[in-house]
């Protein structure tokens, strides 16, 4: 009885990670295929006035790294402050629920000498 036990248990371990492989089980793989445009753009809306640049989110990327990149690095930039405009920019999108492969506002801030 023992020996059919683990049989089981093993051929159940073996299922589960085929499913896992095979078709996955994060949600992000799954919704890749028929996920639209995060950002889209329309003829009637009208740009902010605030500087930004347009940039495609690559794995890893977070909005921060994108700003400090794109700004050379930001030391009197509070990170409240650039969350708060990016979400301005991008129709109250949250810097958490950015996905890569897409295009995205960011702010871009003058540095004072």
């Amino acid at each position: 009885m023992r020996r059919f036990a683990v049989f089981i248990l093993v051929i159940v371990v073996a299922y589960a990670i085929f499913i896992d492989i095979s078709k996955g089980t994060l949600p992000e793989a799954q919704e890749k295929s028929d996920e639209q445009p995060a950002v889209t753009a329309s003829t009637t809306e009208t740009e902010p006035d605030a500087p930004f640049i347009e940039k495609e989110v690559k794995p890893g990327d977070t909005v921060l790294s994108i700003v400090e990149k794109e700004n050379n690095g930001l030391e009197n930039v509070p990170i409240n402050v650039i969350v708060t405009d990016f979400s301005t920019l991008n129709a109250g999108l949250k810097p958490e629920d950015i996905k890569y492969g897409q295009v995205y506002k960011f702010p871009t801030y003058e540095h004072e000498n």
